[in-house]
Formats: structure tokens, sequence, C-alpha cells
């Protein structure tokens, strides 16, 4: 399965990739403006825009656990 995150940061990439082994894990920085008022909202719009550069590749959708 492949995953892809929405941030440069080597070690949130590093991190994952050894919470989730057997992903294929690629990165894609999304440079936005993170003006959502949660660090949530703004990992949201950074998803939206990696989907939105790479139409028909990835996909953004909120998931509730718990």
């Amino acid at each position: 399965m492949k995953l892809c995150l929405a941030t440069h940061n080597q070690n949130k990439i590093k991190e994952i990739g050894e919470i989730l082994p057997g992903f294929e894990i690629s990165a894609q920085d999304a440079p936005v403006d993170e003006t959502a008022r949660t660090f949530t909202g703004n990992a949201w719009l950074k998803a939206r825009a990696v989907a939105a550069k790479n139409p028909g590749e990835y996909r953004s959708e909120e998931r509730r656990v718990g």
C-alpha cells in the first residue's frame, strides 16, 4: 500500500515509515498558508493541496478512530 505524506520533515517521514512497515512512503511538500486554528486543520489543508496537485493519484479523506 502507498502512503503520501504532505510534509518536508524528514524525521516525520522516517518515524512514520518505522511505525508502518510494509507501506511505500513518499512525501510531497504542500506550500500552503497554515490558516487553520489547529494542527489537524493545517494538516488537512496540506493533504488536500497535495491531492489537488496530483488528481487521481492521491485522495485525502477524514476517518475518525475510536
